[in-house]
């Protein structure tokens, strides 16, 4: 089987083992004491990166059951991969929430970094499907540091409110579950 193809067959129980990992050592050592401010640094980003999946949900296509276009709207107008960085920040979260806050930054880049052959097949199918269209968002559009919509990009085609935010939040289950198993393991 191709490495690529493996990869984006597991790519979210790849990028989510530092959490698994930093979650199983809390729950069978005890959580280490650490002061307030890592904790809740933890708790928002991960709450932050749910709040991102659910945005990046509201514009996307693939998972509403709606025809497939390309998405250049809300977080997709900052940056190309708003899902992945989410979820990157979801799993840097969790091992901050879990008592192990040192190990955020490289749980982070693990995910980026399990996330980046993925996209790179995913863009790849992007390009053939969409050709020019895609072109030009890439070209205009960051893959992972988020750039602010120049002119008319992205603008307006799709609009979203905090409402319909708030109401896809329940859909990330596994961001939830997630932060409730990293919250638990903070507590043992």
């Amino acid at each position: 089987m191709n490495v690529a193809r493996t990869v984006f067959l597991l790519r979210n129980v790849l990028a989510g083992l530092p959490a698994a990992a930093a979650i199983a050592f809390a729950f069978a050592r005890g959580a280490t004491p650490v002061g307030a401010a890592p904790w809740v640094a933890g708790a928002l980003l991960a709450t932050g990166g749910v709040v991102l999946r659910a945005w990046a949900a509201c514009h996307n296509a693939y998972g509403g059951g709606r025809p497939k276009t390309l998405a250049v709207d809300g977080p997709y107008a900052w940056v190309r991969n708003p899902l992945y960085l989410a979820n990157a920040a979801i799993v840097a979260g969790a091992v901050a929430l879990a008592a192990r806050p040192a190990f955020a930054p490289a749980s982070f880049a693990w995910a980026i970094a399990v996330f980046a052959v993925v996209v790179r097949r995913e863009e790849e199918r992007l390009r053939e499907r969409y050709a020019d269209a895609y072109a030009a968002y890439a070209e205009r559009v960051g893959r992972w540091l988020p750039v602010p919509p120049r002119g008319s990009a992205g603008a307006g085609r799709v609009r979203v409110g905090a409402t319909a935010v708030l109401r896809a939040i329940p859909g990330q289950s596994g961001g939830l579950a997630l932060l409730a198993l990293a919250a638990l393991a903070r507590a043992a």
